[in-house]
């Protein structure tokens, strides 16, 4: 394994089309599994914030009500 990886893609925006690609989030992921464990917390937790607000967004991509 490489031990100069690059660092953690920038998280899009909640209002990403549906149809992004999915191969993009397993580049993602690939990415984020080579690096160290505090890394790897960090860069999931951002994965997991971009997901839920995209799954509480309604259809045309606003934040859901409260």
């Amino acid at each position: 394994m490489e031990s100069s990886l690059s660092p953690v893609p920038p998280s899009r925006p909640a209002s990403t089309s549906e149809s992004e690609d999915p191969i993009d989030l397993v580049s993602r992921l690939e990415v984020i599994e080579a690096q160290p464990l505090a890394t790897r917390a960090d860069a999931f937790a951002a994965i997991h914030d971009e997901l839920s607000a995209r799954l509480d967004a309604d259809v045309t991509g606003r934040p859901a009500r409260s």
